[in-house]
């Protein structure tokens, strides 16, 4: 799975999503060295110990940036949180949308394809465990729901990917309804590693690998929707008859 630093979003040319406020685009290159600097110190600290270190002392310090500098760019941690968020998201949905790209996938049959995204979505749940839990406990603490939502969003995103890719193959899905069937395999598999990742943590082990969820998750996953495996013997079979011109 390629790794895109999320962080360097404001490089791309990002701009601050529309609703979000509290936030000031740099102009100047100068002014842009000190933004960047104070993501980047954000984003060790949330590496290194969650939300909970990442206060605006704790950037500053890190970053070496003034607090007149800090606080002319953003309106207060809330707002670079935010910010970093939208980064987040938006790397994420380039990084699944490669992996879910069809043309990966095209020789691939339905069984291999689910257990290998269920590995990767162990991983990257694994990898990126820091900043999805900061993010999650940042938008819990917000009683509109607008930070929530945004997680949802990308949720809804993956399943919709997730079910275009799979219904390619509806031929080897014997549920009645398979795009609603995928659809819910998806947003459970996504549950589940969210909870067993975030809330659980490294430090606090119940005997279940990674390789374990991700095996689990896959057979759960083939089981709700009744993925037909293809007979070894009937694919060589067919094969050798198209081969033959028979």
């Amino acid at each position: 799975m390629r790794k895109i630093n999320w962080w360097e979003g404001a490089r791309w040319g990002v701009a601050v999503p529309p609703g979000l406020t509290g936030v000031k685009q740099p102009k100047q290159e100068r002014s842009q060295k000190s933004f960047d600097e104070i993501i980047v110190a954000a984003k060790d600290l949330i590496y290194e110990g969650g939300m909970e270190r990442v206060t605006v002392k704790g950037i500053l310090e890190k970053s070496g940036v003034g607090a007149g500098n800090f606080y002319g760019k953003f309106e207060g941690r809330d707002s670079l949180l935010e910010y970093l968020a939208s980064l987040f998201w938006l790397a994420a949905e380039r990084e699944w949308g490669m992996v879910l790209d069809g043309r990966r996938w095209r020789n691939s049959e339905t069984k291999p394809l689910i257990e290998q995204l269920m590995k990767m979505l162990v991983i990257w749940f694994r990898a990126e465990e820091a900043v999805l839990k900061t993010f999650l406990l940042h938008a819990l603490s917000e009683a509109e729901g607008t930070r929530l939502k945004r997680i949802s969003e990308f949720d809804n995103w993956m399943a919709d990917e997730i079910t275009g890719l799979l219904l390619e193959r509806k031929e080897e899905i014997g549920h009645a309804n398979a795009g609603l069937g995928v659809r819910v395999a998806t947003l459970q598999a996504v549950a589940t590693v969210r909870s067993r990742l975030l809330f659980l943590g490294k430090d606090r082990e119940d005997g279940i690998s990674d390789r374990s969820l991700a095996q689990e998750m896959s057979r759960g996953f083939l089981g709700h929707l009744e993925v037909v495996e293809k007979d070894p013997l009937l694919v060589r079979s067919r094969a050798n008859f198209g081969e033959n011109g028979v």
